[in-house]
């Protein structure tokens, strides 16, 4: 069997299954290099384009590790060429786009400080160049396998349960002589690239986690193929099941006519916005105190979500548990009942959230602001980070991004990849409703003692933005009257 070999069935990689990008991509350099080769042999006698490839190194783990990058840090790391600088970050700038998707953009023109924005928005070019070998796109296609087979999600104990049963591991240690340590395999390596998610199983004790699949997963492997792989490790045919390959025919199918209609139900924002809508109904439903059955969730969330609701609902969960002091228990999993328990407060988190009553300007502004000016999405450490910069007191830093979440001025977006799981904030609906990126980006001009101006790309998306908002106004205006 091919598991205790460490060998892959021929029929599990189909082409179009894994791209074949650099291997290794998590050495900065070694993509760097690969990426340049790509682009023309840009290093080739010309030490402006040696140190510009350089630079896109530093500012790209710079930017990664901090959030933002300092000019004075780039001129340190150029040092002799520090006077060739403008032409360096020019050069960096385009091999940035070009290369990787990145754009850099000016986050304080006082401070002389940048970041980093992608493109793609969370689909960066580190996940799209990762690629995997073929062991471990075997142990990737028996797990999505085992998780179709367990209803789109399986509790971590019963994954290791398979995997030793059809020899890849090595009890209790969890060890394949192939690629090492599995569980630093599932969660470090396939969950960082997105081919699976990682997620606590609320109402556990002790606690116990889960596996689904990713957002990676969900766009690039199809259901049958991960079912045919799972059955030929238990020397089964996938029909063996005949309701879970029914309905893995029907959801491939469903993904090709999205795919041809340019519509993506699995992407990160398309999960984590209706994971937000649902945290709303879950609230309204459990001030009458009631259960909450799974059907009205996928009901409220949609039924062509159905093939990603566990994701959904597990984005969902984390937040109404960090934010809004909730927890989502399924109390009759049999029938998929789920009950929303409030948690009990510590009297020093009730005082610090009374204490706040509406956040004050400075605080709402000057968040929005910077979410704003670092690409409208941002993690919370980064803004606290930035907010420290300008001397608040960040002490209550969770007690405010509670308040701000709890009142609609921010939405929560977890990044599934991430070990432990961080969060991004982005402007909540009611910031959309009661203020604009110009004003917003005028706030912080103030701030700076610059104009919006200065930035600018912010400054071009800002008056696109306020272009959109009149041209809305007019055509109410026109259908319904003036307001």
């Amino acid at each position: 069997m091919y598991c205790g070999e460490g060998k892959v069935p021929g029929t599990v990689l189909r082409e179009g299954w894994f791209s074949s990008a650099a291997q290794g991509a998590n050495d900065l350099e070694v993509l760097i290099d690969e990426q340049s080769r790509r682009l023309g042999a840009l290093r080739v006698h010309d030490p402006l384009e040696d140190k510009s490839i350089a630079l896109v190194n530093f500012m790209r783990m710079k930017n990664q590790a901090e959030g933002f990058i300092r000019q004075t840090e780039m001129l340190d790391f150029l040092r002799e060429y520090s006077d060739q600088f403008p032409e360096i970050l020019r050069r960096a700038s385009a091999h940035l786009d070009q290369v990787f998707g990145l754009n850099l953009r000016v986050l304080d023109p006082q401070a002389d400080t940048y970041n980093l924005i992608s493109k793609r928005g969370l689909q960066t070019a580190d996940e799209t160049a990762e690629s995997l070998d073929v062991p471990k796109a075997g142990l990737l296609a028996l797990v999505l396998g085992h998780i179709l087979l367990n209803g789109n999600r399986a509790r971590e104990a019963s994954i290791w349960d398979v995997l030793l049963k059809v020899n890849v591991l090595d009890e209790p240690q969890r060890i394949n002589s192939v690629f090492g340590n599995t569980k630093n395999v599932l969660i470090a390596d396939l969950v960082h690239m997105r081919f699976l998610e990682y997620w606590p199983v609320y109402g556990t004790n002790p606690l116990e986690f889960e596996f689904l699949w990713g957002s990676r997963a969900h766009r690039e492997i199809t259901k049958t193929e991960a079912l045919k792989f799972v059955a030929e490790a238990h020397d089964e045919e996938p029909w063996s099941w005949p309701e879970k390959y029914s309905k893995a025919l029907e959801a491939d199918k469903a993904k090709e006519r999205s795919q041809a209609a340019g519509l993506e139900f699995w992407s990160e924002d398309t999960m984590t916005d209706k994971a937000n809508d649902l945290v709303q109904l879950a609230i309204n439903v459990t001030e009458e105190l009631l259960p909450i059955h799974q059907d009205e969730l996928l009901a409220h969330t949609g039924k062509e979500f159905e093939d990603v609701f566990p994701n959904i609902l597990s984005r969902a969960t984390l937040i109404l548990d960090l934010f809004y002091g909730f927890s989502l228990i399924e109390v009759d999993t049999s029938e998929h009942i789920y009950l929303l328990v409030q948690q009990p407060e510590s009297e020093e988190e009730q005082m610090l959230l009374e204490s706040l009553g509406r956040p004050t300007q400075d605080y709402v502004m000057t968040i929005l602001g910077l979410i704003f000016l670092m690409g409208n999405r941002v993690k919370e450490a980064n803004i606290w980070n930035l907010l420290c910069r300008f001397g608040m007191d960040v002490g209550r830093k969770r007690a405010i991004t509670c308040k701000l979440m709890r009142q609609r001025y921010l939405e929560c977006r977890p990044l599934s990849y991430s070990n432990p799981i961080e969060c991004e904030l982005l402007w909540g609906p009611r910031a959309h409703l009661e203020t604009t990126k110009m004003k917003a980006l005028e706030y912080m001009a103030r701030i700076y003692r610059k104009r919006p101006q200065d930035w600018p790309e912010q400054y071009r998306e800002a008056v696109e933005d306020e272009e959109a908002r009149a041209r809305s106004e007019a055509t109410a205006t026109f259908f319904f009257g003036p307001m």
